[in-house]
C-alpha cells in the first residue's frame, strides 16, 4: 500500500464549499467503495458511512486538545490502512482563519517525515 495522501478542502465564503462537501457528504459511500477516496464521519465507528457535512463538528471537538487530534488522525488511518484507503478528503472553511488548525496540520506533517 502507497503512502496516505491527504487532501485538506478549506474553501471560503461564496466559493461553492457547501455544495462540495454537501456532495462529498451525500456521496461518502460512493466515493468510498467505487472511488477509493474517504470523506470521513469522526463521530461514528465505521468512518465510511452516515451523514456529516464537513469536519467542522469534529475539529470543534479537538482543536484544543492535539493529543485527541492525534488519536483521532491515528484511528483515521488506521481505518483508511485496514481497508487500502489511499486518499482522505477534510473539509472544513473554518481552517482559514484559525491559526490553531495550521500548527495541528504542520504537527501531522512532521509526524510523517
Amino acid at each position: 500500500m502507497k503512502e496516505l495522501t491527504f487532501y485538506l478542502h478549506i474553501g471560503d465564503g461564496k466559493t461553492g464549499t457547501s455544495i462540495i462537501q454537501n456532495f462529498l457528504d451525500v456521496n461518502r459511500e460512493k466515493l468510498f467503495k467505487d472511488l477509493g477516496f474517504l470523506y470521513p464521519n469522526f463521530f461514528i465507528d465505521d468512518l465510511s458511512t452516515g451523514r456529516a457535512h464537513n469536519q467542522a463538528p469534529w475539529y470543534n471537538t479537538v482543536k484544543n486538545d492535539h493529543d485527541k487530534f492525534l488519536r483521532d488522525i491515528d484511528r483515521l488511518e488506521k481505518f483508511a490502512k485496514d481497508h487500502l484507503i489511499e486518499k482522505i478528503i477534510l473539509s472544513n472553511e473554518a481552517w482559514i482563519l484559525d491559526d490553531n488548525a495550521f500548527s495541528m496540520f504542520e504537527k501531522l506533517v512532521q509526524r510523517k517525515e
